[in-house]
């Protein structure tokens, strides 16, 4: 076979008899290892012969394959113009120390990046697996076509979809792509997809944060002032049907059982309160939870009280207790008054 690259040859010394298929085995004439020479020389010194070919057309210049390294300068001379470093075929690339510069030569410390169009950093950033599909951030501007989801903004994309965004606003949006909603004339900093909104700033006081249900509306919300804060449940009359006044209140405050306890947690506090499971038999809804629950693996899942939510109860039995005190005075009123007549007859 003829030898037409220095990978052609062996360590058996017989196997190598010719040279670009030149004769030098032995008992050749000698013009052959003459014309032998000239090859080997002529693939030393011509790049665009052999599979492995070194050449010095410049000073300080060395060319393998597509490779060429000038001075400083690591190039490549394919079509495509790309360097691939993947020391020992293992995907490794590493830069023991110094400076990393990608589009720039100034470089001012650390990882330098410049590019005029879409940066793409996609692989084992927060997962695995290293697909496409996989975790990833992206990067991109307004000309990108690689992911895009508007102008200036900055997106964290999982399971090949944008999963949270930093936009031009300086806005932070969490499994939202676009801020929605009136906003009040306040600033916004925080949105939580389907589930709420925290402002920055408020325009002469107003919500700090406000609560939405999977799209259909506010719940609620957490407003300031100049000297204090609310919190808010929606209570719009609009919201609701069915309105009428209570009735049976007192009774129903009789059946709560508040108690003095410490928390386990707390011992040495003790403190006034319900135990949610019998407040949840009077006023269900301020109670969340069920009763001696426990999860899958038999940990207990604990219930929890909104005791505001007592208020309207109260609130019905207060009134009624007064209706039944202004009733009381009257029915007093009148019997002095026939006391007092009695007394002067």
């Amino acid at each position: 076979m003829a030898k037409n690259s220095i990978r052609d040859y062996d360590a058996t010394s017989g196997n190598n008899t010719d040279v670009q298929s030149v004769d030098i085995s032995e008992g050749c004439a000698a013009s052959g290892i003459n014309n032998a020479l000239r090859e080997i020389m002529t693939d030393l010194k011509n790049v665009s012969t052999g599979a492995v070919a070194l050449e010095t057309p410049a000073a300080d210049q060395l060319n393998v394959d597509n490779i060429r390294i000038d001075g400083n300068t690591i190039s490549s001379t394919d079509t495509n113009g790309n360097v691939t470093i993947d020391p020992a075929g293992t995907g490794n690339t590493v830069i023991t120390s110094g400076n990393v510069g990608i589009g720039t030569s100034s470089i001012s410390g650390g990882v330098q990046l410049h590019a005029t169009g879409a940066v793409r950093l996609e692989g084992n950033f927060f997962g695995a697996d290293g697909t496409a599909a996989g975790p990833s951030i992206r990067f991109w501007n307004a000309a990108s076509g690689l992911y895009h989801p508007g102008s200036d903004a900055l997106g964290f994309v999982a399971s090949g979809s944008e999963k949270m965004r930093i936009d031009s606003s300086g806005n932070l949006l969490i499994g939202a792509t676009a801020v929605s909603g009136p906003d009040g004339g306040n600033s916004l900093g925080l949105v939580l997809a389907g589930n709420g909104r925290f402002y920055t700033s408020t325009a002469n006081g107003g919500n700090v944060f406000e609560f939405n249900v999977n799209g259909t509306g506010g719940v609620g919300s957490i407003n300031v002032s100049t000297s204090g804060t609310s919190f808010n449940t929606s209570s719009d009359y609009r919201l609701k049907q069915g309105v009428e006044d209570m009735t049976g209140a007192i009774d129903r405050v009789k059946a709560l059982a508040p108690k003095r306890f410490q928390f386990i947690a707390d011992a040495d506090r003790t403190v006034d309160g319900f135990l949610a499971h019998e407040a949840q038999a009077v006023v269900p809804e301020a109670v969340h939870g069920t009763h001696n629950e426990v999860d899958d693996d038999g940990n207990a899942v604990m219930q929890g009280i909104d005791q505001s939510k007592l208020v309207p109860l109260l609130t019905g039995a207060l009134q009624e207790a007064i209706a039944k005190i202004e009733t009381l005075e009257t029915q007093r009123a009148d019997l002095e008054a026939r006391l007092t007549a009695l007394e002067n007859a």
